[in-house]
């Protein structure tokens, strides 16, 4: 800050008139107060107002501390130079507790730096130079422990600032949560706690007060902090009821910190608490909060650091569900061709940060749809009303073929012309589907078939074209007879002949011996016809299968042999003596010329040698007695 002040040189003062109660009219050398020096400090009681001044008094020696860090930094907080003349005090605790002083009475622009240790081993405890803005007037505070005791500086801005004041010494007890590090947990979604900013002192810092919270007015140090964890993601609200003026922030750690001026800040709040004040803000699942009450810069003057206050909180949840649907389902239809929807909630996965979660199905289960898709909507709620929702398809399919109960076979009497004509067998025909059917008959009604059995394949495709078929069969029969021979004229080649049921090979019989000959005449029989072609000559009645074989150098039998069986056997006789050689034969109906009927010879070539020749002494056998001579 920039100041102009008076500048002073030595001790020697003239006559002022002050407007405050304190002033007086001085002209003259003024003596150096007996607090002058450390050693002399005078003892304070708390609570106590004592008046005082720095008229007279000397520059500190160099062995106080020229140092100090108070809260708000170079706002106030903070004098570098310990340089100008000062007056001493000492207040010993009686409690643990905070101390507060002041110099907000004086005539002159003040700084108060605290020590502790003994005046030999000055170490410094806090410092301020403002608290407030013309007049620039001194507040300190500081956790005091009891039994100890604390060296209170009075001094000024800088080497020229002298005059009168009045230290007023306050006390109170220390918030527990005084500190970030001692910071108050909030608990619940919801609640109220009643505070204080009584007794609550501001951590030394090089951080001005908009450092420490952005919508915080100057000299704003005097703080208690609380914590919220997030349970869930949703919305904070926070506010500060009572007759005490706040300043409220949020910070996502403790301040003090470059950058950590907090998450939100207010200063007057729309609470209907004025002067409290009320923040919002969006927070997460998991972190935690630091909720930082200041009393603010133009309320820093109050007694004891300032007042009580009511602090409430509140979460929103307005954060939505997780919902998860799952894959498509697949259902077949029912009878009908319909279906009802089933309960898809079972796999549904929903879930909600900040508790359960309720599922809801739409269409409900047991709706009835069609064949197709339907878009079921799967929609989660949670406690807070926050909804999610996710779709899955509902496939309603028909993939069963359908189920037939194939018709009985029919029979019907041929016509004129042993055909019959087939009849539509569908109405008799049983089918069992979901979606309805069409019926298609292989061969159609009305197709002309023969005699016998013909197959109906009756094939059933359905809405969505599932096919199934079965058979069955239409059989054409015939029962008349008109020949008697027990077969039905439809199935009685020769329906007029009682011995054939069909044509047959018939042969000519020219000589009418029962046996013919010739190419065959396909016919039902009759004159002059028989049913084989065996006779060899058909002009000759004497002539077929079967007939006497006779040694006429014919065929009589037919058998292709010429007098078989019926030929005599005769031996050739080469020498002509009336005997045949008995290895040399030939058949014949009467012996040829050459040959004998006798076959006792045994040498066919010598006509002196045959069975009854005499035997002569000759060296071969003459009769043939297989003797020799």
């Amino acid at each position: 800050m920039t100041r102009t002040l008076p500048h002073r040189t030595g001790l020697v003062v003239s006559t002022v008139l002050l407007s405050s109660p304190l002033a007086w009219a001085r002209s003259a050398t003024v003596p150096p107060p007996t607090n002058d020096d450390c050693s002399g400090a005078a003892p304070l009681l708390c609570p106590s107002a004592t008046a005082g001044t720095t008229l007279g008094a000397t520059n500190e020696l160099s062995i106080v501390p020229s140092a100090c860090l108070g809260p708000g930094g170079g706002e106030g907080g903070q004098n570098l130079l310990v340089d100008s003349p000062g007056v001493w005090y000492r207040v010993t605790a009686t409690a643990d507790q905070t101390v507060y002083a002041d110099t907000l009475a004086a005539d002159y622009d003040t700084s108060i730096t605290v020590f502790s240790g003994g005046c030999g081993a000055l170490a410094c405890v806090t410092v301020n130079d403002d608290v407030q803005g013309a007049p620039f007037h001194s507040k300190v505070a500081w956790r005091a422990a009891a039994g100890e005791t604390y060296f209170l500086l009075v001094h000024g801005f800088n080497a020229t600032s002298t005059g009168s004041f009045v230290l007023r010494i306050d006390c109170a007890p220390t918030p527990v949560n005084d500190t970030c590090a001692g910071a108050m947990a909030l608990s619940g979604s919801s609640g109220t706690l009643s505070g204080t900013l009584a007794g609550a002192t501001g951590e030394p810092s090089t951080l001005v007060s908009t450092q420490l919270a952005t919508c915080a007015p100057p000299y704003t140090y005097w703080d208690v902090f609380y914590a919220y964890t997030a349970s869930c993601t949703g919305v904070l609200t926070l506010g500060t009821c009572g007759a005490q003026d706040t300043v409220l922030s949020v910070h996502p750690a403790c301040p003090g910190g470059p950058g950590n001026a907090g998450l939100v800040c207010s200063d007057d709040g729309t609470n209907g608490c004025a002067p409290g004040s009320q923040v919002t803000l969006p927070v997460t699942a998991g972190s935690t909060y630091v909720v930082r009450v200041a009393t603010a810069g133009r309320a820093s003057t109050a007694p004891g650091g300032g007042q009580g206050f009511d602090l409430t909180w509140s979460f929103l949840d307005d954060v939505p569900p997780t919902v998860v649907c799952g894959a498509d389902v697949t259902v077949e239809v029912q009878p009908g061709c319909s279906a009802l929807v089933p309960d898809l909630l079972g796999d549904v996965i929903a879930s909600d940060a900040c508790g359960s979660a309720t599922k809801a199905q739409s269409p409900v289960a047991g709706t009835v749809v069609g064949l197709g898709t339907t878009l079921v909507t799967i929609t989660a709620t949670d406690a807070a009303g926050n909804l999610a929702s996710c779709t899955r398809n509902l496939f309603v399919v028909d993939r069963t073929p359908p189920v037939l109960v194939c018709p009985d076979a029919q029979t019907s009497e041929a016509n004129a012309n042993c055909q019959g004509v087939v009849p539509d067998f569908a109405p008799r025909l049983g089918i069992t589907d979901a979606c309805g059917t069409t019926v298609l008959q292989v061969p159609p009604a009305g197709t002309i078939v023969d005699l016998g059995s013909t197959a109906i394949t009756l094939q059933v495709r359905d809405a969505t074209g599932n096919a199934s078929s079965c058979a069955t069969a239409f059989v054409v029969q015939s029962t008349l007879d008109a020949d008697g021979d027990g077969v039905a004229n439809c199935f009685d080649g020769c329906p007029t002949n009682p011995n054939l049921t069909a044509p047959a090979n018939f042969f000519a019989d020219g000589d009418g011996d029962g046996f013919g000959a010739g190419p065959a005449i396909l016919s039902c029989g009759g004159s002059g016809l028989v049913p084989n072609a065996t006779d060899c000559d058909d002009s000759r009645s004497s002539v077929h299968p079967g007939a006497q074989e006779t040694c006429n150098g014919l065929d009589d039998d037919c058998d292709v042999q010429v007098d078989e069986g019926v030929r005599l056997t005769f031996h050739r006789d080469a020498d002509g003596d009336g005997f045949g050689d008995p290895s040399l034969t030939t058949l014949a109906c009467s012996a040829p010329p050459g040959f004998v009927a006798d076959a006792t010879d045994c040498d066919d070539v010598n006509g002196a040698v045959h069975p009854g020749a005499q035997e002569l002494c000759n060296g071969i056998d003459d009769d043939c007695d297989l003797q020799v001579d």
